[in-house]
């Protein structure tokens, strides 16, 4: 049942439902089965996160069969143990249906909400998030701001407010966030007013405006702590993003890092095509006008 692209090849999106598998979904497949030597890890995390990818895209969709279990064991080269406990997981999420002796069928309830986030409307999507959600403190302190912190922003203070929380949906966290707030914005912020909200629109609250920032987004493993507060396994897959805001003085006010479950977040960018055109015809001509004003000099 793999889905075709309009030129009539078949989509890379899962090596499980029928089609041929390319080189990409061999070194999927490669990697699964040396999860533990090469990242740590777990390979039924592995194979629960795609089974998950390709439930959550429309891949597997509503009443349609997931690969059988010899399939899977057969495909990624894994035992039937860790085939089990992945499917074992879908289905107490309400995700899949396991019937027996006709086999493991997508649902279409039960879905994990995920967060969307873009760039263009950040505030209204983060008062989104907080309205959604439910944040656990884990720590509140004031403190030296990180070296790292430094490197990245000379401009930040010597000493910030440190705020670390979960936040959860439907009862399941998706997030670990850690803020930093300099001291001189810091003061005006306490524990109450701080609340549920994520710390950005706490400070649009007290008058602190937010109007530039920068980020940064990778992928890390789950450390034992970041594991156990996100109930994934140690070495799971997370999203990083880190932001530097800036006032409109272009003066720092936090410096936010968030470890996302990826299967729980999205990230949407608009890209204008036509002024980055326009940039770059500016940057060729400037180019070129250094040129000639070196060679008549």
């Amino acid at each position: 049942m793999g889905s075709r692209s309009k030129n009539g090849g078949a989509l890379s999106l899962g090596p499980c439902w029928g089609v041929k598998q390319p080189s990409g979904e061999q070194a999927l497949a490669k990697s699964l089965r040396m999860s533990h030597r090469i990242t740590g890890v777990t390979r039924y995390h592995q194979l629960y996160t795609a089974l998950s990818s390709s439930l959550m895209d429309g891949t597997v969709e509503p009443g349609r069969p997931l690969p059988s279990e010899p399939t899977l064991v057969k495909r990624y080269g894994i035992s039937r143990t860790t085939v089990r406990r992945a499917l074992a997981r879908l289905e107490a999420e309400g995700r899949i249906d396991r019937r027996r002796g006709s086999g493991t069928f997508a649902r279409g309830n039960g879905m994990k909400e995920q967060i969307h986030v873009r760039a263009d409307r950040l505030l209204e999507d983060l008062r989104t998030i907080a309205e959604r959600s439910t944040a656990k403190l884990l720590q509140y302190e004031h403190v030296e701001t990180p070296p790292s912190i430094r490197r990245m922003v000379p401009d930040f203070d010597d000493r910030s407010l440190y705020i670390q929380r979960t936040r959860s949906m439907d009862g399941e966290p998706f997030v670990l966030a850690a803020s930093h707030v300099p001291d001189y914005v810091a003061k005006r912020l306490t524990r109450r007013r701080l609340g549920n909200e994520l710390v950005l629109l706490a400070l649009y609250k007290l008058g602190i405006r937010p109007v530039s920032g920068e980020q940064v987004t990778t992928a890390v493993a789950a450390d034992a702590f970041a594991a156990r507060e996100l109930k994934v396994p140690m070495g799971s897959p997370l999203l990083r993003i880190r932001r530097v805001i800036r006032d409109a003085r272009g003066r720092p006010i936090e410096h936010q890092e968030y470890l996302y479950r990826p299967e729980r977040y999205e990230n949407h960018i608009r890209l204008d095509i036509g002024k980055m055109e326009d940039d770059a015809r500016t940057l060729a001509r400037n180019a070129r006008r250094k040129r000639s004003g070196r060679q008549r000099g």
